[in-house]
This record gives C-alpha cells, structure tokens and sequence, in this order.
C-alpha cells in the first residue's frame, strides 16, 4: 500500500488534487499514486536532518529483517515477493515506495557482503566491543544502556552488521578490560621507585555505594611526573580506620610499593589518620581541606552572617524547585540585562561553594527581587540593602582562599608553593578593609594561622620552598636562613650524593658539593644576573671524568657543559642569550635550547633578580621588571625595564670583549624575558644584536617609542611565535606587537602563530626557532 511508504510520515495526502503537503514547512508538491521520488528529494533539499533520521531508520530496519532482494532486472521474483503484482509496472513502484531512489544500483553479491551479520569474533566486531566497554566506562554510563532503544537503532544505523550482545557479556568484558588496564598501569610503575599516595573517600547517594580512592605520584628516571590511579575500591564495612587500612595495605602489596610509599597525603578524618598510622606511612594533611576546615570555622562567626547565608541557601533551593520561578527568573534576567545563569547551591562537601552561592546570587539580586515581588504564593523576601552589601564583603573576603585552593589542586604543583601560598594569602587577607564582618575576618586569619602553624614551622616544607629557584629564602627572616641551609645539609649527608658523567673544564672537577646550598638566597643573587647555564669555559674540556652535581644542580637540573666541544675557529664563534619569564629562571630554558642552537653557538640563559611585582600583590619573585597589569594600555614599569636593558647590554658587552662581534649574536626570551629582548634589540646605543628571538611576548613602552621614533636605532631580524590559546598574554597582543615592529621598519620580521597553544612552547615552535637562528647564524 503507498501509505506503507516511511515518507508519509512527514506529508499528508491530498488525492483530490493529487498533491501533498509537507507536516514541516506547509508545502504543497505535486505527486502522483505511483511515485513518491519528489517528496523524497523535497526532504532531501530542504529538511536533511528528517531526511537523514528517515535513511538511518530505514537502514537500521533492513538490518533486523530477513534480507530480501527486490530489482528491476528480475521483476518475476520482485512481485512474488512484495504484494503478488501481475504487472512490471506495479512492481516497479512498490519498490519506488518502500526506499530512497537509489543514486546506484548494486551488485547482488555485494549487498550479501555488506549486510550479512558479523560472527562475534570477527576482529571488526571485537574492537566495537571494546569500544563499547571504554564508552561505558569513560562516560560512567550504565551497563544497560546496551539495552536500549535509542543506543540500538545508533548502533544499526552507524554499521548494520555489528549485532549487539546481551548485557552481561558487556559486564564480562568490562571485567577484563579493567584487569588489562591494572596490567598496564604496573608496568608503568618504574622497579624501586619511590611513590607517593593521595587516598580519599567518595560517596554516591543515588546508589548507596562508598570507594576509596588511591591515587600514585611519582618522577620517572628520566624525572618525568606521573600520577596513576591504582584503585577505586567499595567500602563494604563501617569506615573505620582498620577498615581503610587494609583496603590501602591490598593496594600497596597488589602493585607491590611494599616499603616505597614516602608518603600519604589524606583528608583530617580520623578514620584515614589512623589508617595511616597503622600503616606506619608517612602522612600529611592536604592543605585544601585545612583551608575548607578554616572557611567553615571563620563562617559559624556572626549571627548576621550565618543568617544571610541560610536566607540566600533557602532563596536557591525555592528557584530549584520551583519551574515557575526558574521561567520567571529567566524573563526577568533578559529584561534586565543580566547574565542568563542559574543560581548555585551551597553544598557542605563541596569546596568553597558558599562562595560560589553568594557571589552568583549577588549577580542575580536584582533579578531575584523582581521574581518574589511579582509572586504572591511565597514569603521569601531577597536580601535587603544591607545583607546584600555584607554578602559583597564576604564574597571579598572569600575569593583570596578560592584563588589559594585553586593554585594549590593544579597538577604541576608540588609542596615548595604551599608556604609562599599561605603567607601571601595572609598578607591579602591582613591588607583589605572587612567593616560589619570583622569578627568573620578575624576568626578567618586566626584560623589560618592556627592550622597552618605546622606548615610553616616544618623544615621539610621550608626547605621545599628554599629549593624552589622562584622563591628561595624570600619567604623566610633572616633568623631562619640558617636553620634551613643546616637542614638541607644534614639531609644531604645522610644520603650519598648522586653523580652524573659529563665534560668537566680543567681545573673544575673536585667542585664543591655543598657550595650552592651555602648560596642559597644570597645577597648577590638577588641583585644581579648569574649566568650559569650552557656555556663551556676557555679552555678545552676533557672527556671520561665523572663530575659530582650538588643537590641544588640536580634539583634544577643544571650541567655546566657544552654543545661546542674545545675552542672555536675564528670567525664562527656564536652566541645566543635567552631571557626567561616571570617567575621563572633560566634553568629550563638552557635544557630545552641546547637542542635548538647551533652546535657552534654558545648558550646563555641568565636568572633575573627577585623583585616584588604588583601583578601578583607584590610578593618578590624573579622578574625582569614589575609588571603593574596586563593590558595594553596598562601603567609600566619604565625604570625598570631601563634598569633590565642595561643588564642585558653589560652581558653583550661582556661576549663583545670575548671576541663575539655583534653580528654573531642574538638575544631572546620568553614572556616578560622577550618583551625585554626586543625593546633591548630595537633601543640600545651601546648594542645593536643580529636578531631577536621572542615567544609568548609583547613590546613594552609601545606608546612611547612610537610617539618618539628616534629611539628606535637598531634593526635587527625578528621572529616571534605565539601560541592563539594564550590566556596570559594573549595572541592580540603578539599579533599587534608584530604591526608595531613593521610599523617601526624591521623589514625582516616574521610572526607565526600556534593553534591550540596556551602560555607555554611547542616542539614545532622550537623547530621554527631552530631555522631561523641556523639562517641568522651561519657557520662561515
């Protein structure tokens, strides 16, 4: 019958005027008894997502029905199969009506090849299995979705030959799949290698189910960070201490870290503590807990403050509930010209949520208001003008220890930010005015102080920090600068030192292998540069001597070698100086370009002095220069960056007098380390450097130097990268420095960008820098 046609879902039939009309879009087509290849390709025109579902149904159908062949070239078999037609011409449209006309008529052998069902061991069908299981298990979708309509007729339509299995041979496989994963996540696990564990508990609610947690941190050889996750396992029994203890002691034999855990970082619950103590385990409080434990505590401070926000939580839950109220909120928002956002529940497990609550119902106030004034079936009342303005102070007051928990979770981090963190956050906490909550501010900061009394006084996190080449001692008095280097030396001997096989200069193989520590934040190194990265010295090296790195060099990974072996020939010697970014020094620099220089190009990465910087609420770190905002049109740090091109003009000087002439050097940096090479690289008098190489960066004292061109007096090749994803500096301001530059006419300069790329570099951007110093700097 033609209304058995699938089209005729999507069009009505008029036979008195032999037409039909399209249910989507009223248009009347002209069509006939016979034939429905019109309404077809009028959906295939002009609705193609209807048109797509329609072939996708009908696809997924052939693909459940026994196969049958219906063609024109053997109409006989075609009637006797469909509706016993007696003539051709019947035939013909039965098959017109019941699919698509086809675009090209197939072969009878290859429509049994593409149709007939795979065996479940075929190799094409075993990897859908797979593929299945890792959605199920990545997504945390249920087993039984495998049971449903919708995820059935998916499956048909995107390859009709798979056939679904039953649910419990995806739990099977799932099954399996996880112990091939715990064989791989072993493997990876280095023999010997000293892990470090963070555990917590989790629970659902909807399914009546607690795990705990287990997660591995370690540093491979090749001092690569890992972090693994060794086991999400149920709690069967009451969380009790011995309880916790046994499922992490099952964890540590079954990937056998049998007396390598050096430490176990957990919550404050007693349960987890004394688990750890039964363990006999190192254990450490995390520092986001401690801060949420102080949030808590500061909050119960205050009648008017827990009032607030018990009347903001009771506000959130009445919009959550209410579907009237969420319509309304969302009217009244567009009218007023608000954020379309939902409001936030403050939820006790969740970090910082009562922030959260109050910072967004604060956006919404207004909108709030308007709501309940119009609604007459409630006696919610919004936050008056005074609750409101305490709830913006809380929201100050909050925000600090939001950014701390935020920098303290990243995964880079390690234990040396934790004591900057806290003293930093005091100090922005101590430095704002908290006026009718005072007692919440006061009985915050106590708190920290309190809690954190451990962290700060505990020589193991002070040394972490002294070691961290961004902060060093600046964070201590000079009471305990001594305290600390004697820690660090009397942890030092009781190991024995490691040793590396380089290239040592003569006269330099019995160096000191305390003598770092003893440098450690000096007064010399906080006023001036310290080139100390990739340069070989004067005299030839010689091979086959093995040289003791102090701790401090293996930390940052120092090895004073080179990549040019005994003197240069005249006239090839070379020399590259890199600039490296805020907070950072040149350590990492030096590893990654002494593979991109020239093999006879000499390396110099040179460490800023520690200076406070506005930007990050003045905490001293090494930097160039201040850095008072990040906008183009922001106040700079004139002085300063003055102050940072005489530095870098008395290191060139100092390669000029080695015999290095100006024509075979180049300066360079990252960040802040390339603003300064290029505005060092178009305004020196005293140097005037081949090229400049600068990624992630911007050209400070633009304004300036475009109002005055005459300071402009050097033009030297530039290459500039930019990644288009930087957050930090972002790529309209690589891409504007870049105009300026040509504007100032550097004929040879080139930007490039990097899709994808954040703050950071690439091996495709060291690649470019690799070419354009080999062309800057060639051999003759």
């Amino acid at each position: 019958m033609i209304m058995d046609n699938p089209i005729w879902k999507h069009f009505n039939r008029v036979p008195v005027k032999e037409a039909a009309i399209c249910l989507s879009c009223k248009a009347e087509l002209k069509t006939t008894s016979s034939s429905t290849t019109g309404l077809w390709r009028h959906l295939q025109n002009k609705h193609v997502g209807l048109y797509e579902t329609l072939k996708n149904e009908e696809k997924a159908k052939a693909a459940r029905v026994p196969f049958s062949v219906s063609t024109t070239s053997n109409q006989n078999t075609s009637a006797a199969s469909s509706h016993n037609s007696s003539t051709n011409k019947d035939n013909d449209s039965s098959c017109m009506q019941s699919c698509p006309p086809p675009s090209k008529q197939a072969k009878i052998d290859s429509m049994f090849r593409v149709n007939k069902p795979w065996d479940k061991n075929n190799p094409s069908s075993r990897a859908i299995d797979r593929l299945i299981v890792q959605m199920i298990a990545v997504d945390s979708q249920p087993v039984s979705i495998v049971e449903d309509l919708g995820f059935q007729r998916l499956v048909a339509g995107l390859e009709p030959r798979y056939e679904l299995k039953s649910r419990n041979y995806y739990q099977k496989l799932i099954e399996k799949e996880y112990e091939l994963a715990k064989q791989t996540v072993k493997q990876q696990l280095p023999d010997d290698v000293e892990v470090a564990v963070t555990s917590d508990c989790w629970s659902s609610a909807n399914q009546a189910i607690a795990l705990l947690s287990v997660t591995g941190h370690f540093v491979t050889p090749d001092l690569e960070r890992k972090n693994l996750v060794l086991a999400a396992t149920p709690i069967e029994s009451a969380h009790t201490g011995e309880a916790l203890s046994n499922i992490l002691l099952n964890v540590i034999e079954e990937f056998q870290l049998n007396d390598h855990v050096t430490l176990l970082l957990r919550d404050g619950g007693s349960n987890i503590r004394k688990a750890a103590s039964l363990l006999q385990v190192p254990d450490a409080s995390c520092a986001c807990h401690v801060l949420q434990l102080c949030v808590k505590e500061a909050l119960k401070e205050g009648v008017l403050t827990q009032t607030i926000i018990k009347k903001v939580k009771g506000l959130v839950g009445h919009f959550d509930r209410s579907h009237p109220a969420q319509k309304q909120l969302q009217n009244f928002q567009g009218a007023l010209g608000l954020p379309k956002n939902r409001l936030i529940q403050n939820v006790e497990t969740r970090w910082n949520s009562s922030l959260h609550m109050l910072r967004r119902y604060n956006e919404q106030h207004a909108a709030v208001a308007a709501v309940l004034s119009a609604s007459s079936g409630t006696t919610l009342q919004a936050l008056t003008e005074n609750e409101l303005d305490i709830s913006a102070r809380l929201v100050t007051l909050l925000e600090p220890l939001d950014e701390a928990t935020e920098q303290l979770s990243r995964d880079a981090e390690s234990t040396s930010v934790l004591i900057p963190i806290i003293r930093m956050l005091l100090r922005k906490l101590d430095k704002i005015d908290f006026a009718q909550i005072s007692s919440v501010h006061r009985s915050l900061i106590n708190a920290i102080k309190s809690r954190f009394e451990c962290f700060l006084t505990n020589e193991f996190y002070q040394a972490s920090t002294a070691l961290d080449g961004r902060f060093k001692l600046a964070f201590f008095d000079s009471s305990q600068h001594e305290i600390i280097k004697d820690y660090i030396l009397q942890e030092l001997g009781s190991r024995a030192p490691p040793t590396l096989s380089v290239a040592t200069a003569a006269g330099n193989e019995e160096s000191n292998y305390y003598a770092n520590v003893e440098n450690l934040g000096s007064e010399d190194d906080s006023h001036e540069t310290i080139s100390a990265v990739a340069e070989s010295e004067d005299q030839p090296a010689r091979a086959g001597k093995t040289k003791r790195l102090s701790f401090l060099e293996e930390f940052h990974g120092i090895v004073q070698s080179s990549q040019a072996q005994g003197p240069m020939p005249a006239g090839k010697a070379a020399k590259l100086i890199f600039l490296h970014g805020l907070g950072d020094t040149g350590h990492g620099w030096a590893s990654i370009l002494q593979e991109v220089v020239p093999a006879y190009c000499k390396l110099v990465c040179p460490h800023a002095p520690a200076i406070p910087v506005t930007l990050n609420g003045g905490m001293r770190m090494p930097a160039w220069f201040d850095i008072r905002g990040l906008s183009p049109n922001a106040e700079q740090d004139e002085v300063g960056i003055e102050r940072g091109r005489d530095m870098v003009e008395k290191l060139i000087a100092e390669e000029t007098a080695a015999g290095i002439p100006s024509s075979r050097l180049a300066i360079g940096g990252f960040s802040m380390g390339g603003a300064l090479a290029l505005y060092t690289g178009l305004t020196s008098t005293k140097v005037s450097p081949a090229g400049v190489v600068a990624l992630s960066s911007w050209l400070p004292m633009h304004q300036k130097l475009l109002s005055s061109p005459g300071q402009v007096v050097n033009k030297p090749q530039v290459f500039q990268g930019h990644g288009d994803s930087d957050q930090m500096v972002p790529f309209v301001m690589g891409d504007m420095t870049h105009k300026l530059i040509k504007q100032m006419g550097v004929g040879e300069a080139q930007f490039k960008s990097y899709p994808g790329l954040m703050h950071s570099s690439s091996d495709q951007e060291m690649s470019d820098v690799k070419e354009f110093l080999a062309k800057l700097l060639p051999p003759a």
